[in-house]
């Protein structure tokens, strides 16, 4: 059903975005009940509740998941490159080997995500709302004197 909605679109609105033109309740449903979520790279996701899933190997390069709650999610070798992920809830978000090179993770929450693995290369991670359980070797964390909100964080290399 998914797909076929996706080619109507397409085909006769000229319009990829699906995940925009369907309400959040809907896309948690197919992502529930398809394993392979249905999604596409560059998907605009901002804003969807895909806490406690399991979304291992996904595909999210590009993709819009500013605002998105993540929390307890399982992303596990996702890829996560060059998405945006400003203002996300990632708390309790699994993420071991996810592929974070060029992401955006300014704003997001990370209390107790486990980061141990991810690829952190080009990964912008400033005025963070707070602190990941474990970082990749290589990195640690500190106050962001860049962040115009009080008590923020930003990770860094060593």
């Amino acid at each position: 059903m998914l797909e076929f909605t996706r080619q109507h679109l397409e085909r006769h609105y000229h319009f990829s975005d699906i995940a925009s033109m369907i309400s959040k309740r809907e896309r948690r449903r197919i992502v529930r009940n398809q394993r392979d979520y249905g999604l596409k790279p560059n998907e605009n996701l901002s804003g969807v509740d895909l806490s406690n899933l399991d979304l291992r190997g996904t595909d999210f390069s590009g993709a819009n998941l500013g605002g998105a709650k993540l929390d307890g999610a399982n992303l596990g070798d996702a890829n996560l490159s060059n998405a945006n992920l400003g203002g996300a809830n990632l708390s309790g978000a699994y993420l071991p080997d996810a592929n974070l090179n060029s992401a955006n993770l300014s704003g997001a929450h990370l209390a107790g995500a486990f980061l141990f693995g991810a690829d952190l290369s080009g990964t912008t991670m400033t005025c963070l709302q707070s602190l990941p359980a474990g970082l990749p070797l290589g990195y640690t964390f500190e106050p962001d004197p860049d962040c115009s909100e009080p008590d923020r964080f930003r990770i860094v290399p060593e």
